[in-house]
C-alpha cells in the first residue's frame, strides 16, 4: 500500500541500521521513516498523536512504556499490539490485565480486545505474548 506511513524507532544503533538496509533491500512502498533513540523521546519530539496502530515489540520493557504508545496514537485512540512475557496456566487474563492496568494507570482504557495470543516459548509454562486491543483515552 502506497499511502501507508511506518515510523520504526528503535534506541539500539544497529537495530536501526539493519531497519535501515531492509528499507533498501526491500524497497517498501509507501513511506518508512528509522528514528535513533528512545521510544519516549522520539514520540515526544515527533510523532505525538500520529498512529492509528503501535506496535510494542520490546517484551521486556513493554509495560514501562505504554504512556509512550498511548502518546503517540491518534487522540481518539487506535490499535495496540502489546508484547510482553507470562508465565503459568491462565497467562492470557494475566497478560489482558497487566495491560488494562498500564493503559488505566495513564488515563487510556481497552475498548475491544481483538486476541492474545502465544507467540514463542521460552522456558516451561512461560511464553511471549501480544495482545492486540483496540485503546482509547479513558472517558472523564
Amino acid at each position: 500500500l502506497e499511502d501507508v506511513e511506518v515510523d520504526a524507532v528503535d534506541s539500539n544503533p544497529e537495530a536501526v541500521r539493519l531497519v535501515e538496509a531492509n528499507i533498501q533491500l526491500n524497497k517498501p512502498k509507501g513511506k518508512v521513516r528509522v528514528w535513533a533513540g528512545d521510544a519516549r523521546d522520539v514520540v515526544e519530539r515527533n510523532l505525538t498523536g500520529t498512529a492509528s496502530r503501535v506496535i510494542m515489540n520490546l517484551p521486556s520493557a513493554a509495560k514501562e512504556y505504554v504512556d509512550a504508545a498511548c502518546k503517540a496514537l491518534h487522540p481518539k485512540g487506535g490499535i495496540l499490539h502489546y508484547y510482553t512475557f507470562a508465565e503459568g496456566l491462565g497467562y492470557e487474563e494475566k497478560t489482558v490485565n497487566e495491560l488494562e492496568e498500564a493503559l488505566a494507570s495513564h488515563y487510556w482504557r481497552m475498548v475491544e480486545k481483538i486476541g492474545v495470543r502465544p507467540v514463542r516459548g521460552v522456558a516451561p509454562l512461560h511464553w511471549q505474548v501480544v495482545v492486540d486491543a483496540r485503546v482509547a483515552p479513558a472517558k472523564g
